[in-house]
Formats: C-alpha cells, structure tokens, sequence
C-alpha cells in the first residue's frame, strides 16, 4: 500500500516577495525608461513606482513624514493627464536614495 500524498496547490509555490534593494534597482531601471513612453505608459509606470516605494515608508520611522510627504508628491504626478516626468524622476530618486540609506 503506498502512502498518500497531499495534493499540490500552488500556495505551496508562493515566490518569496523580493527585497527592497531588488526592487530599489528595478525602480531606477523604470524611471531610467520614463523619457521613451507616452503620457499614458508614463501615468503607468509612475503608478507602478509608487506602488513599490509607498509600502517602504511606512517601516521606517526616522524619515517617515518626509518620506511619506515625497509618496503623496509622486502620486499626485502619476495622476496628472501630462505628467512631468522629470519632476517625477528627481523626487523619486531622492526617495530611493533616502529608502537606501536607511537599509
């Protein structure tokens, strides 16, 4: 008699969520790019920025309000029908800088 196996599901698969220097260096790869896309793909992509830096500034507490001040700041640039993509390149590299700093 063989012994029975549990049935694989793909929660036994979960991807282990990539870390915040990863995901710093795949931010600065997307900002690098924001000068090639329309208005559209860079809404798109600032939205993809802030979705990936917002979660970071909550965990740290040193320079959380500024942090959190530069988030609402991005966000309100991904928003805009003709955003300002180098405005929004700055700040975010200054976020990311901070985000690096403090790792």
């Amino acid at each position: 008699m063989s012994p029975q196996l549990a049935p694989v599901t793909s929660d036994d698969y979960k991807p282990a969520a990539p870390s915040l220097p990863s995901q710093l260096g795949i931010v600065a790869e997307m900002l690098a790019a924001l000068d090639t896309q329309t208005n559209a793909g860079q809404r798109h992509t600032m939205g993809k920025v802030v979705g990936i830096l917002a979660p970071h500034v909550g965990r740290r507490a040193s320079v959380r309000l500024r942090m959190a001040r530069t988030i609402d700041e991005l966000a309100h640039e991904a928003r805009r029908i003709v955003p300002d993509a180098p405005i929004f390149r700055h700040h975010a590299e200054e976020l990311v800088l901070a985000l690096r700093a403090v790792l």
